[in-house]
């Protein structure tokens, strides 16, 4: 089996890394990954239905479909984004960790801010 995944790999260019299948596999079952990948296609789409629209005339009303699947992966993005904040009590324990008291309660402050942050951020993906 792992000679099979190294038959699989590519080189990535001007590099000496590789990119193998349980590279990829552990990439895309990454949250983030495919937040970015969605994030790209939302892009695009909307991008497609400018060109649709404006450029083409589009008498099809193709530009609208491609519009709404923009809006329509825009919430799926927001899903992927939910409860980032409790990655955050992770960083609590290296806070505690350090010696320097002054230091110690700046990097408690960024914690609380993150975790703010993050949460006004579910806050407003779901009044939306």
């Amino acid at each position: 089996a792992e000679a099979s995944g190294a038959a699989l790999a590519l080189r990535v260019p001007l590099s000496d890394a590789e990119l193998s299948l349980k590279v990829l596999n552990k990439c895309l079952s990454s949250a983030q990954t495919r937040e970015k990948a969605l994030k790209i296609i939302q892009y695009s789409s909307k991008l497609l239905a400018y060109v649709l629209v404006r450029a083409v005339g589009d008498s099809a009303n193709w530009g609208k479909h491609f519009d709404a699947l923009a809006k329509q992966l825009s919430g799926a993005r927001r899903c992927f984004k939910l409860c980032r904040w409790w990655k955050h009590f992770e960083d609590i324990a290296d806070a505690r960790a350090e010696k320097d008291a002054g230091f110690q309660r700046l990097l408690y402050a960024d914690v609380v801010c993150n975790v703010v942050a993050d949460v006004s951020e579910d806050i407003t993906s779901l009044e939306k």
